[in-house]
C-alpha cells in the first residue's frame, strides 16, 4: 500500500465489489461500457478505480437517465443508471461503511436508506470530506441505537 496516499482502501476490496458488480448484470451507465468492455483491460480499469480513490480524486462520472414505469401505473419516474466504474467505487464504499453503520443502527430501523443517504453524501455532496469511515455525528439520524424512540399513537 502507497504511505503517500490519503485513504487506505485495499486492492482487494475493489477486486472484491468488481466480482460483486459482474455477479448484478447491471446495465451499461452514460459512457456505454458495459461490463464486457470494462473487463477489455480489467486490470487498468481497477487500478485507476483504486488509485482515485485512494489519492481522493475520485469523482463520480454524470449517471444515465432512463424512465422506468411507476409501480402503481400512474406514469414513469426516473432513474439513474451508473457507469460500471462507478457502481465498483459505491461497492467499495458501501462494503466498507455497511459494517460500521449496522453498529450504530437499532436493528428495527431504517438503517439501510440511512446507509444509502450518508453513503452518498460523502461521495457526491461533500466529496471525500473525511478520512474514509469517519462518519461526522451529524450524519447519525434517528434509529440510532441509545436514543429513545418517539412513542407511537394508535388510531
Amino acid at each position: 500500500m502507497d504511505e503517500a496516499k490519503p485513504f487506505c482502501i485495499p486492492k482487494r476490496a475493489v477486486w472484491e465489489a468488481y466480482k460483486r458488480v459482474k455477479e448484478n448484470h447491471g446495465a451499461a451507465g452514460v459512457d456505454g461500457q458495459t461490463i464486457e468492455d470494462f473487463e477489455g483491460d480489467l486490470s487498468g480499469n481497477l487500478y485507476k478505480i483504486w488509485n482515485r480513490m485512494c489519492s481522493g480524486s475520485y469523482f463520480p462520472p454524470p449517471v444515465l437517465r432512463v424512465e422506468i414505469p411507476k409501480d402503481n401505473g400512474a406514469g414513469v419516474r426516473p432513474l439513474g443508471i451508473p457507469t460500471v466504474s462507478d457502481r465498483i467505487a459505491q461497492t467499495v464504499g458501501k462494503n466498507y461503511l455497511e459494517p460500521i453503520l449496522e453498529e450504530i443502527f437499532d436493528e428495527d430501523s431504517f438503517y439501510e436508506q440511512e446507509v444509502v443517504k450518508a453513503f452518498h453524501e460523502l461521495t457526491h455532496e461533500s466529496r471525500w470530506p473525511a478520512p474514509f469511515g469517519q462518519l461526522p455525528e451529524r450524519k447519525r439520524r434517528s434509529g440510532v441505537k441509545g436514543q429513545a424512540k418517539p412513542e407511537r399513537s394508535d388510531p
